[in-house]
């Protein structure tokens, strides 16, 4: 069921980048996360709910980034170079934030709800850096 919800948001994802369009890729990106949380009530490995969480927040960030500065700047102005550089910032920025969930993770008791609860935070923690 995850990898279907899943995929429809990356088939959201990548229309909204198509079609221009800002709210379809946060939507998309909002369906990649529920997909992701869908994921980690099943039988899904801590790590590949982690890769899902955020890869998903750093699709919707990089999806908008980019519609956003084709906006701003206009089709005649090359934008290749800004966008490569926001897209590595922010892939470092989520690898230093998922590395601090998954550290967090692995050091609580397992049983609790302490460890998601990590998670869910760092989740939080990388969208808002992101969007900064």
């Amino acid at each position: 069921m995850a990898t279907l919800v899943g995929a429809a948001g990356a088939a959201a994802v990548l229309a909204g980048l198509v079609r221009r369009s800002e709210s379809s890729v946060v939507f998309g990106g909002a369906t990649l996360f529920a997909a992701t949380l869908l994921a980690a009530t099943g039988p899904a490995a801590a790590e590949s709910v982690l890769l899902g969480g955020f890869g998903a927040v750093v699709a919707a960030d990089l999806g908008t980034f980019g519609l956003g500065i084709d906006r701003d700047a206009g089709p005649a102005v090359a934008t290749t170079r800004v966008e490569l550089l926001h897209a590595v910032g922010s892939v470092v920025v989520a690898l230093l934030t998922a590395g601090v969930g998954y550290v967090l993770f692995e050091t609580v008791p397992s049983g609790g709800s302490l460890g998601v609860v990590a998670l869910l935070l760092g989740g939080v923690v990388l969208a808002w850096l992101l969007r900064e």
